[in-house]
């Protein structure tokens, strides 16, 4: 989800579809919360991957305010925590750092419930991230090692998340 790669390639189709898809959302009346707050979690993961904040963070907000209102379900802890950590990481990129660490600390709490590596490890980056912002270097370094020692150990060391890591 990064707007760098995504400017190398031609997005068109995607940005039609996506600008479609949220127009739908936003057009029709609010469907069972969990379906909407799922979608819109995902159209706004879109829209960061192509470096469209703005329309990122309508459709993120509206996704955390759905779970919010979503009765809780056994299956659905990963997906509440995946919608609060993907908007936790675009007010990171929006430099709202007091509402990305309230917004973290709400993903730490979640993560209990998630046994998702890939989530845990995002959101040990997005901690690490930041802390970085905060200018503490300390911290950044101990939360990277920290993401790269889960990633290895419970993804393995091919692992997409964890090469990137790596390579960070």
């Amino acid at each position: 989800s990064d707007p760098e790669v995504a400017a190398d390639r031609d997005t068109s189709l995607l940005r039609e579809v996506v600008d479609l898809a949220a127009a739908d959302l936003d057009a029709r009346p609010p469907g069972e919360p969990a379906g909407e707050a799922e979608l819109r979690d995902m159209v706004g993961e879109v829209f960061v991957s192509i470096g469209r904040y703005a329309d990122a963070e309508r459709q993120l907000v509206r996704s955390v305010e759905r779970w919010e209102e979503a009765p809780r379900s056994d299956g659905d802890s990963a997906s509440r925590t995946r919608a609060m950590l993907n908007l936790a990481q675009l007010r990171l990129e929006q430099g709202r750092l007091i509402e990305s660490s309230a917004l973290l600390e709400r993903v730490f709490a979640g993560l209990d419930g998630v046994s998702d590596p890939v989530l845990r490890v995002r959101a040990i980056e997005a901690r690490a991230g930041l802390a970085l912002s905060n200018g503490d270097l300390d911290a950044t370094l101990a939360g990277l090692d920290e993401a790269l020692a889960i990633g290895v150990r419970e993804l393995g060391e091919a692992h997409p998340r964890v090469l990137e890591l790596v390579a960070s």
